[in-house]
């Protein structure tokens, strides 16, 4: 990806095209600080060199793709929020295994009424947000609007979150109240304007992960984690499936504006959910931290068939990607 200090090319040949919008790109990137260190080299080149990573830090990787049409209706969101909320969910996965952001690589695919530039700008504003430097990319065209993230970020070596850790007795948590992004989205199609609900909708639009929690519950021992950005339900579902558990649920918190529908399957509410068998130990990092308190929602069983909420076994009911 060009540098910010690249003269940009003539516009009128398609390469030249292409140049130019990278170096509008360069020029975003440097205006949010995303400088390399000394002999490293960031966006401007063919590729990226990172140096070594920190002695005693594992890396951790994962991507996401956010497809118009598919992950965003951009009859209602912007080209800037697309870019957004695929950064946000990237760096969320990260915040599930208690990592902290490191690097990410941005692409976009631009269509001629999403520009390359505010797709970009939207994922640049988050990993800025986050101290998280974008280091290079690529953009192309495309008849859907595409926005494609890898995140690589750094926990202390054998320390990483699963979701296969759950314990039987451990107690069941999550960071925040459930179903902002799923109302946010309903209210959007309903053109609903009150001020009540400003807050589901501005969640929807451009959530953030939790990045700073779940380096806080890395700390305090817990050992499985994972974000709720398919639904609680299908999320927990995963996690106790593949930790041979199972659990009782007492209560779901659901957030302001939502429904409990919404709470147990809307998805991109990127809240952590987490076990722990020192509960007091957790409440008392997260208040110091200034955090809001962790809300319990149930414990861990040791029945792999026991998955309850209620006294009623818990539907499966969540986002699932469909592709074949």
């Amino acid at each position: 990806m060009p540098s910010a200090s690249q003269e940009p090319a003539p516009h009128g040949h398609p390469n030249g095209r292409e140049d130019a919008v990278l170096d509008r790109i360069g020029d975003l990137l440097a205006t949010a600080s995303f400088r390399a260190p000394k002999g490293q080299i960031w966006f401007g080149d063919d590729a990226a060199t990172l140096g070594p990573t920190p002695e005693g830090f594992d890396l951790v990787v994962c991507s996401d793709l956010g497809v118009a049409g598919v992950h965003a209706d951009l009859n209602l969101l912007s080209p800037q929020d697309l870019g957004w909320r695929t950064m946000t969910a990237s760096l969320s996965d990260l915040a599930a295994m208690g990592a902290l952001p490191w690097r990410a690589v941005v692409s976009v695919c631009a269509t001629p009424s999403e520009g390359a530039d505010a797709l970009m700008e939207g994922a640049i504003e988050v990993a800025r947000l986050c101290g998280s430097p974008v280091v290079g990319g690529d953009v192309s065209a495309s008849s859907v609007a595409v926005v494609d993230v890898a995140a690589l970020g750094l926990v202390p070596s054998g320390n990483a979150m699963r979701r296969d850790c759950l314990q039987p007795g451990e107690t069941l948590f999550v960071t925040g109240a459930l179903g902002a992004s799923a109302a946010g989205l309903r209210l959007l199609r309903a053109g609903h304007d009150s001020t009540d609900d400003d807050a589901a909708q501005q969640w929807h639009r451009r959530p953030l992960p939790r990045l700073r929690q779940g380096a806080v519950l890395r700390e305090c021992g817990v050992r499985a984690a994972m974000d709720i950005s398919d639904g609680l339900s299908l999320d927990l579902h995963r996690m106790a499936t593949l930790s041979k558990v199972g659990f009782v649920l007492d209560e779901i918190p659901v957030s302001p504006s939502a429904r409990l529908e919404e709470a147990l399957g809307g998805g991109e509410d990127y809240e952590l959910l987490f076990s722990t068998g020192e509960p007091e130990r957790v409440l008392e990092r997260f208040h110091k931290e200034g955090f809001t308190s962790p809300i319990k929602i149930g414990v861990v069983t040791k029945d792999a068939s026991e998955r309850r909420l209620g006294g009623q076994d818990l539907p499966v009911t969540g986002w699932r990607h469909e592709v074949s």
